[in-house]
């Protein structure tokens, strides 16, 4: 396991090093695609906070031996649209406790487990899509109050023998043989690997915060506006 570890790292150390002299020029493609990595050889999921990349705008950039790979794998990836939960006040001292109990909720427990299948290359992205639409409608109605229902892009990426091939297979040189070995792993658990896109909730949770602030100052206002002393 630790030998495996290592090499892990030893990858995305060689990746982060060769993307590196590309940052310069398209450093959104050169995040989305060290994340990506990470996610790979993690075997996690990954949360992307940028855009997703369009391999249109990347094929005057790239070498064409790296550009045709990148291009086959943005395409395989499958969208989505389902509605997610989405708190619609600040989670903060005083309510933690209220967003704990809803974490440990019966619904929560069976909003969870629709987005595991996504995952699951058996169950078609969209049928995924809609059990996490139903789980969230569920969820919403038991906490109305404190949480709300938001559309969501998310891109599923399946993998196949065949995919590998014809996607990582067409790498140069030594990087084919390196992403065949990370993404073995992916194909013995059989197990799409999901993106969720989230671009846009950095200047949203400071806009919320922000509003959130200024409610406050005017309620504290008026309050010591109308303070007989």
């Amino acid at each position: 396991m630790f030998s495996n570890i290592i090499f892990r790292r030893t990858l995305l150390i060689l990746m982060i090093l060769m993307i590196m002299r590309m940052k310069t020029r398209y450093s959104p493609f050169t995040a989305f695609l060290v994340s990506l990595l990470s996610a790979l050889s993690t075997g996690r999921n990954l949360i992307n906070m940028g855009s997703f990349p369009d391999a249109n705008k990347l094929i005057k950039k790239l070498p064409p031996e790296v550009f045709m790979p990148v291009k086959g794998l943005l395409s395989t990836f499958e969208t989505v649209n389902p509605s997610t939960i989405c708190p619609r006040v600040a989670v903060d001292r005083d309510n933690v406790t209220l967003f704990q109990d809803i974490l440990e909720s019966q619904q929560y427990t069976k909003y969870k487990s629709a987005h595991s299948a996504l995952e699951d290359p058996s169950i078609p992205a969209h049928a995924s899509a809609g059990y996490i639409n139903r789980a969230t409608k569920s969820l919403c109605a038991q906490a109305k109050k404190w949480t709300k229902g938001k559309k969501m892009i998310v891109s599923v990426l399946p993998f196949s023998a065949r995919i590998v091939d014809m996607i990582f297979g067409a790498l140069p040189g030594k990087l084919a043989e390196l992403f065949a070995r990370i993404t073995q792993d992916w194909l013995t658990r059989n197990q799409r690997l999901v993106v969720y896109q989230m671009s846009g909730v950095k200047e949203q949770v400071f806009m919320t915060r922000i509003d959130a602030y200024c409610r406050n100052k005017v309620t504290n206002h008026d309050k010591s506006s109308q303070d007989p002393r």
